[in-house]
């Protein structure tokens, strides 16, 4: 089984704040405080989908690379949600067998939430400008 490569959030927020209770309020400090759980989270659902349609998956990534290349906040929080809010994970390192022996690259955006886990997840071929 393919396994994503742990990796550190790009953003660089302090972990004292990262660990402070207003967090969420702010938006790249929420995002890299669930970048890590929704990363690890994210790729089974991911690997899940290619193994369930296609076999598996190739990550495109280095060991210390993240899957991700960014993450935003989900703009309608539901009322459940206040002081949890849901993050948008997005990527395109993957590569997905299409089962005639070639692959292709995938983007995907994977909504996370602290308390429920992975709530949604799509995919579709194709990869973000260089």
């Amino acid at each position: 089984m393919a396994v994503a490569p742990k990796s550190v959030s790009p953003f660089g927020v302090t972990q004292a704040w990262a660990q402070a209770g207003e967090c969420w309020q702010n938006e790249d400090c929420w995002v890299e405080r669930h970048w890590s759980d929704a990363e690890d989270a994210c790729a089974r659902a991911i690997e899940e989908r290619s193994r369930s349609s296609f076999g598996e998956v190739e990550w495109l990534t280095s060991w210390w690379g993240s899957i991700f290349r960014f993450g935003k906040l989900d703009d309608n929080i539901h009322p459940s949600e206040r002081g949890s809010p849901s993050v948008y994970y997005t990527g395109d390192k993957v590569r997905f067998p299409n089962g005639r022996g070639g692959s292709a690259q995938m983007i995907y955006r994977c909504k996370y939430s602290p308390n429920y886990g992975v709530t949604s997840l799509t995919v579709r071929k194709g990869h973000f400008p260089r």
